[in-house]
């Protein structure tokens, strides 16, 4: 697989990943660290953009029940195919009251509560340094990239810090206050690890965030939350 970049999505925004290709093809392989409990899933190369310039990109799939360990091989898998760029799609709730659903976040750093982490354990220094520098977790330059191609849709950017919990449930609007006060703008239960992986490795990396919920304090919650497909729409 000859593709230097590489688009990894949560099962509901996978869609939209797939939907990016002007031409693509599904590759006859698996990534261990993306399966979970369910068959191996495959990958499909798009060939993508226009008459700036295309390029072939790897479409990954992230299963909601793989584990930092788990997407840590998956990016090692990704690494030795030769991909040097991640794009880590995922969807977030936000705990600012003045977002709404529909937005983009753009990240530029995260804060790490899963209470795990992919590199803890036994070090193989092929893979990287012991301890990865995380100052500059987001690349400032694919930020930058991002930021411009969705606000050329009309789409509207923040720029976000991102903060990863376990997930299995809503945050409460205490929890989203005591987020808010560390410097969160946005919540989720996916990424990080990735993120946290793919920098080990040397890759450079955009995180993006649609958000699908807000969590905030005089936000009205009653009528209910749009689901993703609704968002998106």
């Amino acid at each position: 697989m000859a593709a230097e970049t590489a688009v990894l999505a949560s099962e509901d925004l996978w869609p939209i990943a797939a939907g990016v290709g002007v031409e693509a093809s599904t590759v006859a392989v698996s990534i261990p660290g993306l399966s979970g409990s369910d068959p191996a899933l495959p990958v499909t190369v798009a060939t993508v953009g226009g008459t700036a310039g295309q390029a072939t990109v790897a479409l990954v799939a992230r299963p909601r029940s793989s584990s930092s360990r788990r997407a840590a091989f998956a990016l090692r898998t990704l690494a030795r195919w030769g991909v040097r760029r991640l794009v880590c799609l995922g969807e977030v709730g936000a705990v600012r009251a003045d977002w709404v659903p529909g937005d983009v976040a753009v990240l530029r750093d995260h804060v790490n509560l899963l209470g795990e982490n992919p590199l803890v354990g036994p070090h193989d220094p092929t893979f990287g340094p012991r301890f990865p520098d995380m100052t500059e977790a987001y690349d400032p330059a694919l930020a930058v990239r991002g930021s411009d191609a969705a606000a050329a849709l009309g789409i509207r950017v923040r720029s976000a810090v991102y903060v990863a919990l376990p997930g299995g449930a809503r945050v409460t609007l205490a929890e989203s206050r005591m987020l808010a006060l560390i410097g969160a703008d946005v919540v989720g239960s996916t990424i990080v690890p990735e993120v946290i992986a793919a920098r080990h490795l040397g890759m450079s990396v955009l995180g993006l965030g649609l958000v699908t919920q807000v969590c905030a304090e005089g936000v009205d919650r009653r009528s209910g939350l749009p689901d993703v497909e609704a968002v998106v729409s």
